[in-house]
C-alpha cells in the first residue's frame, strides 16, 4: 500500500469510513489495533469540537452541552476541515443547522450560527492597509467621478429576519441587555467588521446597507451620486468615520 492510499484511507476512517484498523495500525497486549485507532479518533474529534465550541458559543448557549455535542458531531463527520489553514473550518455550520431537522425549533439558531462565523471570519481576514484619501482633490473631477470604494477587507454585510445582534449581545458577560426585552421578530441589516483589534456589529439603516452593497458590488462615484444624490455626502461621512469604507482605487485612463 503507498503512503498516499494509507493516509487517506485513515483520514476517511476518522470521519465515518469503516476500516479494518488490524491493516494500518499494530496493537499489542495493551491495546488492539481498534482501541489504538479510537484514541486517535476521538482526539481528532476532540480537538474539532472544541473549535466549534469555541467559534458558537453563543449557539452553544442556546441549545445546551448535550445538543451541541450531538450536532457537532453530525456536523464535523459530513464536513471535514478541507484545508490547511484551520480557520477555514467550520463555516457550513450555519448551512448544516438550517437543514438539521432537530435544530428547528430553535428558529434562529442558523442564523445565529451565521452570525457567529461572520464574527470568526472577520477576525481572522487580513489586515488592510487604508488609502490616503487626504490625496483626492489632486484628482479631476472626470477622475473623482470613476473613483470606485472598497469596503474593509473584515467587512460582511447580512440581512436576517432576526435580532440576532442584540441576542447574541444578551449572551456576552458584560451585557445590560434584558432578554425578555428583545424583540427577536425584527428585520435586521447588519453590517460586521474589525478596526486593528476590535470586532464591530452595527445595525444599518436601509439605506445604509444599500448605499454599502452598492460600494461593494463596484460602482463608481459617479453611479453612487445619481442613486444616493443628496445624502450620498453623509453616506460617504458615515462610511469614511466608522472605517466602513478603507480604500478607493481610480481606474486608468486608457
Amino acid at each position: 500500500m503507498s503512503l498516499d492510499k494509507l493516509q487517506q484511507d485513515v483520514v476517511k476512517a476518522f470521519f465515518g469510513d469503516p476500516i479494518v484498523a488490524d491493516d494500518y495500525i499494530i496493537g499489542d497486549d495493551v491495546l488492539t489495533a481498534a482501541q489504538r485507532f479510537g484514541i486517535y479518533k476521538g482526539s481528532v474529534h476532540g480537538v474539532l469540537t472544541q473549535a466549534l465550541s469555541d467559534m458558537y458559543p453563543v449557539c452553544k448557549a442556546l441549545v445546551g452541552d448535550s445538543f451541541f455535542d450531538h450536532v457537532t458531531s453530525k456536523f464535523i463527520n459530513k464536513n471535514p476541515p478541507d484545508t490547511a489553514f484551520f480557520a477555514d473550518f467550520g463555516g457550513g455550520f450555519s448551512h448544516f443547522l438550517s437543514h438539521f431537522e432537530s435544530a428547528k425549533s430553535v428558529e434562529y439558531l442558523a442564523d445565529m450560527a451565521y452570525l457567529e462565523w461572520l464574527r470568526h471570519n472577520a477576525w481572522n481576514s487580513k489586515n488592510q492597509s487604508a488609502s490616503d484619501f487626504s490625496t483626492l482633490e489632486t484628482y479631476s473631477v472626470t477622475q473623482q467621478m470613476a473613483m470606485v470604494f472598497s469596503l474593509a477587507e473584515t467587512a460582511s454585510l447580512w440581512q436576517s429576519e432576526y435580532r440576532i445582534d442584540q441576542l447574541w449581545d444578551a449572551h456576552q458577560e458584560e451585557s445590560a441587555i434584558d432578554l425578555a426585552q428583545i424583540d427577536i421578530f425584527e428585520h435586521l441589516k447588519l453590517l460586521i467588521w474589525r478596526n486593528d483589534y476590535t470586532l464591530h456589529m452595527h445595525k444599518l439603516t436601509a439605506q445604509q446597507f444599500s448605499f454599502l452593497n452598492a460600494v461593494q458590488q463596484g460602482k463608481p462615484l459617479e453611479i453612487l451620486a445619481e442613486e444616493f444624490t443628496e445624502t450620498l455626502p453623509e453616506l460617504l461621512s458615515i462610511s469614511l468615520q466608522n472605517a466602513w469604507i478603507r480604500s478607493y482605487e481610480i481606474p486608468i485612463s486608457k
